[in-house]
């Protein structure tokens, strides 16, 4: 069974007639219903992830996952499997590992589980077959409750799922300079302050966060009255920012974020064309969320953060 044929999300014609017509009137978001698990035509069931098996799921990522660098997933990250981190496995008849997916859990949007479908990757020789759907199969029965599923597309939509948001990104190397005003802080202790300036600032947007989670992805590092959040992506010490807050003009905001970026240990710096920045920036193409298992209502095209991992 094809993952997105007939799936629980909204259907491009439907998107369309939104997005062109602003029709129907503006509406919540709305949970649908998920899909039972399938079985591998290998013979063999897809197994949930288990992290006794964390270095082998680093090695096979760091070998076929297809990215321009190397994906170098310390094995610690699976270590949170079973709790906010949830992964599906198919192997072979004689124990052979040929796919992969994992699902971060993203927090809850209007009291529901969320999740973000990523690292979904298949060996070269077993591609087209099937298996990435059964994958995503499982993962929707391993992580259960997380009824919605997330994904991110960057590059020009490849997803048959309508986007929910679509951005230009901006990268840049970095340039170390090491600045004694620049420190990492809690996100605890910056929680209340993202959330408001989000809400502010899209009042139509899709927040995901759940405060008990403590061990979360997001680094939260501040200078001056600017403050920005960023999670590493394992591709040769890249980072992505998220959201930043500051009260300040645009340019000193540019100023204050490329003080923090500079000071940090990342080789490279990925970022939201919006955000301010200076000349020193080229243009890296589109990102887009798409969503499973949610109707966003109207308007379909909402920006989505969160707080827990992107």
């Amino acid at each position: 069974m094809n993952f997105f044929k007939d799936p629980p999300a909204i259907s491009w014609p439907t998107w369309l007639q939104r997005r062109l017509f602003s029709f129907p009137r503006p509406s919540k978001p709305l949970v649908l219903k998920t899909i039972p698990l399938q079985i591998s035509y290998l013979g063999t069931k897809p197994l949930k992830a288990i992290k006794q098996n964390a270095a082998s799921y680093s090695k096979f990522l760091n070998q076929h996952f297809s990215t321009v660098f190397p994906l170098q997933i310390p094995g610690k990250i699976f270590e949170g499997l079973d709790k906010h981190l949830i992964g599906a496995e198919i192997r072979t008849p004689t124990n052979q590992l040929v796919g992969v997916a994992f699902s971060f859990y993203l927090g809850k949007l209007e009291n529901v589980e969320a999740g973000l479908i990523t690292w979904l990757c298949v060996h070269p020789d077993h591609r087209k077959k099937g298996l990435a759907d059964i994958l995503l199969h499982a993962i929707q029965t391993f992580s259960y409750p997380r009824t919605i599923h997330f994904f991110r597309n960057d590059g020009w939509l490849k997803s048959p799922l309508p986007p929910l948001w679509t951005e230009t990104r901006i990268f840049r190397k970095q340039m170390y300079r090491p600045s004694n005003s620049v420190h990492r802080v809690s996100l605890e202790s910056k929680r209340s302050l993202i959330i408001d300036s989000w809400k502010k600032e899209h009042p139509e947007g899709l927040l995901l966060d759940d405060p008990k989670i403590i061990n979360s992805l997001t680094e939260v590092w501040t200078y001056g009255q600017t403050l920005i959040l960023l999670q590493p992506t394992f591709e040769q010490r890249w980072c992505e920012v998220i959201y930043w807050v500051s009260e300040l003009p645009s340019y000193e905001t540019a100023l204050n974020i490329e003080i923090i970026l500079d000071a940090l240990l990342y080789t490279h710096i990925d970022a939201p064309q919006q955000m301010p920045h200076t000349l020193d920036w080229s243009i890296g193409g589109q990102s887009s969320w798409c969503a499973h298992g949610l109707d966003p209502g109207s308007p379909v095209l909402r920006p989505v953060l969160s707080l827990l991992t992107v």
